[in-house]
């Protein structure tokens, strides 16, 4: 939708860039409740943002490092699925709107 007929649209790219940010800290949250969460008495955001938790001494730690990866591939998925059926949405534009 960035190109051709249609117009530049900063609301538009900014709303992209915080439904991304909050799909990455949903996946984030789900990926650390199920494998730091089982392992501590009480998830806190601690865990989210403190840098000093991704040590790879404990499991815990491990734990922590597993779930930023996992939620950064389930970012790239996502990011990669949509690339996938963006051209099938294209065609669909095209045929449905033809004087764009």
């Amino acid at each position: 939708m960035f190109y051709g007929a249609m117009v530049w649209d900063p609301w538009l790219i900014v709303a992209q860039i915080v439904c991304l940010q909050c799909l990455y800290y949903l996946a984030l949250g789900l990926s650390m409740a199920l494998l730091v969460g089982t392992r501590v008495p009480r998830l806190t955001l601690l865990y989210f943002f403190d840098f000093a938790t991704l040590t790879p001494r404990t499991p815990t730690g491990w734990c922590a490092i597993g779930s930023f990866l996992l939620a950064a591939v389930a970012g790239a998925n996502c990011f990669l699925l949509r690339e996938a059926t963006a051209g099938q949405t294209k065609s669909y534009e095209a045929r449905a709107f033809p004087d764009l």
